[in-house]
C-alpha cells in the first residue's frame, strides 16, 4: 500500500511536468497559418526532401526557434526540480539513502539512453517527412506507450532476475557487446557526433511497412483513411508503428542497464517514467551542444560497460555501493563532456589555413596551404 502511495505521487509529478511542457506554446503552428497549406505527401517536392523533421527540432536562427529554445529551457528545468523533489522528499523518507542514490543513478542512465532514443525518433519523422504539426501527436502516444510498455518489461526483467539469478548474466552480456559496438561506432571516422545512435531506421521502416499498407499521402492527423472506396493506413501509421518498434529495441539496453543499479520494482519504474518525459525539451537543448560533445558516446559505452561489469559482480555476491555506482556514472559523463569541450577549445585556437595552393595540369599541389 505504502509502493501504490508513492508510486501515484511519481506518475503526478511526471504528468505535471509533461503537461506543462506540452503547454509550451508552439510559435511555428502560428507561422504556419500565415502561409498558404501545402498538400503533405511522401514523394519529393521539387527533387528535395523537406527535412522538416530535423529542422522542427534542431532549431534555427529565427525568433520562433529561439522562443523554443527558452521554452525547453524552461521545462527541463521544470522536469528536473520535479525529478529531485521525488528523489529527495519521497524515496529517500520510504526507501532510505542507497534507494535515493539508486533513483537518481537510474534516471540519469535512462535519460541518456532515452535522449539516443529520440534522435533516432527524428531519422524516422525525416524518412517519413512527417508534418511539423503532427509530430508531437506520435511523440506523446510514443512516450505513453513507452511507459507502460517499460513497465511490463521491469516487472518481467525484475521477476526474471530474482527467480533465475543466471539472467544478469545475460543482461551483463547485453550491455558489454552494446558498450563495445556504442565504442566501436564513436571511433568510426565521418560519422557525425550529433547522432549519438548509429543505428539507422531503414530496417525499423521497412519492417512496419510490410506489415501494414498504407498510401503514400498524409490526411492530416488521422492514421487512417479512404482510398478509392477502400480503408487504408496513412503515413501517419506507419511512423507510429516505427517509433514503437524503435523503443522496444531500445529497451533491450535500457531495462538490464536499470536492473544493474537495482532490482527494486519501484525505483526501476520511477527512474524510467522520469527519464522518459520532457524528452522532446531536453533534445532541443541537446541538439545545439553535442554536435560538439565528440566524446560523449565513448563515455556512455563506457557507462554501459560499468553497469555490465557490474551485474557479473553481483552474480558472484560483489557488491557495488549505490553512492560509488552514482560517482562513476558522473565522473564517466563529466570526464566526457570535459574532454569534448577542450577538444572544442583547441580546435577554435587553431588559425584558419588560408588556400594558397596553385594546381597544374596533372592534379598536383605546387604550394600547400599556409596558416593564417
Amino acid at each position: 500500500m505504502r509502493h501504490g502511495r508513492w508510486l501515484a505521487v511519481a506518475l503526478l509529478l511526471a504528468r505535471a511536468s509533461h503537461a506543462g511542457a506540452n503547454r509550451a506554446p508552439d510559435v511555428r503552428a502560428r507561422a504556419r497559418e500565415l502561409r498558404p497549406h501545402a498538400p503533405c505527401s511522401l514523394e519529393r517536392e521539387s527533387g528535395r526532401p523537406r527535412g522538416g523533421a530535423l529542422r522542427s527540432l534542431r532549431g534555427g536562427s529565427s525568433e520562433a526557434a529561439a522562443k523554443e529554445y527558452s521554452d525547453a529551457i524552461k521545462w527541463t528545468s521544470v522536469t528536473m526540480v520535479a525529478t529531485v523533489l521525488f528523489g529527495l522528499g519521497v524515496v529517500l523518507p520510504l526507501k532510505g539513502r542507497d534507494a535515493s542514490l539508486d533513483f537518481f543513478t537510474g534516471f540519469l542512465i535512462e535519460k541518456i539512453l532515452s535522449v539516443d532514443n529520440l534522435f533516432v525518433f527524428v531519422m524516422i519523422f525525416d524518412a517519413f517527412k512527417t508534418p511539423e504539426q503532427y509530430q508531437r501527436k506520435v511523440l506523446t502516444i510514443g512516450i505513453v506507450s513507452a511507459i507502460v510498455l517499460r513497465g511490463l518489461m521491469i516487472a518481467l526483467g525484475v521477476q526474471l532476475v530474482q527467480r533465475f539469478r543466471p539472467v544478469l548474466l545475460a543482461f551483463a552480456a547485453i550491455l558489454i557487446l552494446s558498450s563495445l559496438k556504442m565504442a566501436s561506432e564513436s571511433m568510426r571516422p565521418h560519422v557525425a557526433p550529433s547522432a549519438m545512435s548509429a543505428e539507422s531506421p531503414s530496417g525499423i521502416i521497412k519492417v512496419a511497412s510490410r506489415l501494414v499498407g498504407a498510401t503514400s499521402r498524409y490526411d492530416g492527423a488521422n492514421f487512417f483513411t479512404t482510398h478509392n472506396g477502400v480503408r487504408k493506413a496513412t503515413p501517419l501509421l506507419l511512423v507510429l508503428i516505427c517509433i514503437e518498434l524503435c523503443d522496444v529495441m531500445f529497451a533491450v539496453d535500457s531495462i538490464p542497464a536499470i536492473v544493474g543499479i537495482t532490482q527494486d520494482t519501484m525505483i526501476v519504474f520511477s527512474s524510467n517514467v522520469f527519464a522518459i518525459l520532457g524528452l522532446r525539451n531536453l533534445y532541443v537543448l541537446l541538439a545545439r551542444a553535442v554536435k560538439d560533445l565528440v566524446y560523449l558516446k565513448i563515455s556512455v559505452a563506457l557507462i554501459l560497460g560499468f553497469v555490465g561489469a557490474k551485474l557479473v559482480l553481483d552474480f558472484a555476491h560483489i557488491h557495488i555501493s549505490s553512492l560509488y555506482s552514482l560517482a562513476a556514472v558522473f565522473a564517466v559523463l563529466g570526464c566526457g563532456v570535459a574532454a569534448s569541450l577542450a577538444q572544442q577549445s583547441r580546435a577554435a585556437s587553431q588559425p584558419a589555413a588560408k588556400s594558397t595552393a596553385v594546381r597544374r595540369r596533372g592534379g598536383r599541389f605546387l604550394r600547400k596551404a599556409r596558416a593564417s
